[in-house]
């Protein structure tokens, strides 16, 4: 390993393939395409990068949503959709539609104004990002207010999320 530590046990991992990324990584997620083809989502201080694993032993980039520099990226998927914050820049949420993946795959900021407490802007970055069974994402560490947990519903409309509601009394980290 890079560390020069002994190796510990495999628990029956086998390494298929290694990826040179240009940048440190920071998070890892996947999905399953409408064909049932496997994706690594990679997080890295330029972006994030999704891998087609249609071969495992040679991973393809597919598709590069490159933006805010930052140490820490999280990332999610629901429904067709990726879901990208990261705890640095002005970048908002990144919404990358992986619906038509492999042959089409695009991204957008989301980065609305919104009014949290007695306080108005716009959503410029967050620490974390979890999304429950039921379409509700939940944004920890967010820029406004107190930086507490921002709820938005991804229902209606997956790359125009719907504001809910906010616990805003604390920063909140995870």
């Amino acid at each position: 390993n890079i560390y020069g530590q002994k190796p510990i046990e495999n628990f029956n991992i086998e390494l298929m393939s290694r990826t040179p990324i240009r940048s440190n990584c920071n998070d890892i997620w996947g999905f399953l395409d409408k064909n049932g083809t496997e994706y690594a989502v990679i997080g890295s201080n330029i972006g994030t990068h999704v891998y087609s694993l249609e071969d495992p032993k040679k991973p393809r980039l597919r598709y590069e949503a490159l933006g805010a520099r930052s140490v820490w990226r999280d990332i999610k998927y629901y429904k067709g959709f990726l879901y990208a914050t990261a705890d640095q820049d002005t970048f908002g949420l990144t919404i990358i539609d992986v619906r038509k993946a492999p042959d089409t795959i695009s991204h957008s900021q989301w980065k609305p104004t919104l009014q949290i407490g007695n306080n108005t802007g716009r959503l410029l970055r967050a620490h974390n990002l979890y999304i429950d069974s039921l379409g509700f994402a939940y944004l920890a560490g967010h820029n406004l207010s107190r930086r507490g947990v921002m709820i938005i519903d991804l229902n209606k409309d997956p790359m125009n999320p719907e504001y809910k509601s906010s616990a805003d009394r604390f920063y909140s980290h995870d």
